[in-house]
């Protein structure tokens, strides 16, 4: 069920969004209606463009494989469920208190990942700006109105529970009890890397470099990835410039510093509209309506 969102006028001008599709900027904007007050929703791509699109004749899946490609969301499954992170969810909106908590899993490397790492997953793509937006005490759109709490919420769990500490739990003259430490998967994160990256050839290779990156590696090559896909080398020629992902993994390209010049895109085929005689090959009729010319012999 859609929600009220407080989606800023700028967003219109960030200089990534409007070189996508317009369909599929406007299905972004309603991801944001759809995600839940932490920004997730199921990847049911039938099921958004039913919600978002219903009457038009348009890809869900491949136009949510643009948006990922592009950085505004995530794509991620956890424990066979697809799933959608909208990023830089909370960064934007604070969901009104009564609205009800998320139920989904949110998409993290916890596992290896040290207590004070700071390291972001994701790029930051914001809806049009590189700042947020103070929140506006007159707004009339509900979520604005609430105090953002969410950082006080751990990423990962149900906010407000409290779990004991290994040393805290005991049995009466067996001294301390240590729980078992679950052996962290090597190929975590691998599916949502593959899923994005451009070419995907010899995925056994991939799977063999990205089981050697630490957990601080693999996010930065997650959060890299969007920008290197927007590279001219990797546009051109239908990507045939676009490295192996086990090459790319392995020779740490994340880390390359990337062209400063502006990428090309394809043209629109909704530019220059203004500039087309509409009214070539037709006739105007007494009653104001057109019809194809005849020729004349």
């Amino acid at each position: 069920m859609a929600r009220a969102r407080n989606i800023k006028p700028s967003i219109m001008a960030n200089e990534d969004l409007v070189e996508l599709d317009p369909f599929e900027r406007l299905l972004f904007i309603y991801l944001w209606m759809l995600a839940d007050r932490e920004g997730r929703l199921e990847d049911r791509p039938k099921r958004i463009k039913a919600e978002a699109l219903p009457y038009d004749s348009v890809d869900a899946d491949l136009m949510l494989d643009n948006l990922a490609r592009a950085g505004f969301i995530l794509r991620y499954d956890v424990d066979g469920v697809k799933l959608i992170q909208v990023l830089n969810f909370a960064k934007h909106q604070t969901p009104h208190v009564r609205e009800q908590a998320s139920n989904l899993p949110g998409f993290a490397y916890k596992t290896a990942a040290p207590e004070q790492s700071s390291a972001k997953v994701v790029p930051e793509h914001i809806q049009g700006s590189d700042e947020p937006s103070p929140r506006s005490p007159d707004s009339l759109i509900p979520d604005s109105l609430i105090p953002d709490t969410r950082e006080e919420h751990v990423q990962t769990g149900q906010a407000g529970q409290d779990v004991p500490a290994p040393e805290q739990i005991s049995s009466e003259g067996q001294g301390k009890v240590k729980p078992a430490t679950p052996k962290p998967d090597p190929l975590e994160g691998f599916d949502q890397f593959y899923r994005l990256y451009p070419k995907r050839q010899k995925r056994a290779d991939a799977e063999k470099a990205w089981r050697k990156l630490n957990t601080l590696q693999r996010q930065a090559a997650m959060a890299a990835l969007p920008k290197h896909c927007q590279q001219p080398d990797w546009l051109k020629d239908a990507g045939q410039f676009v490295p192996l992902p086990a090459s790319w993994l392995n020779g740490k390209r994340w880390e390359d510093e990337l062209s400063t010049q502006n990428t090309h895109h394809p043209p629109s085929r909704f530019t220059d509209l203004d500039q087309i005689d509409h009214e070539a090959g037709l006739e105007q009729q007494p009653d104001g309506t057109y019809r194809i010319a005849r020729q004349r012999a």
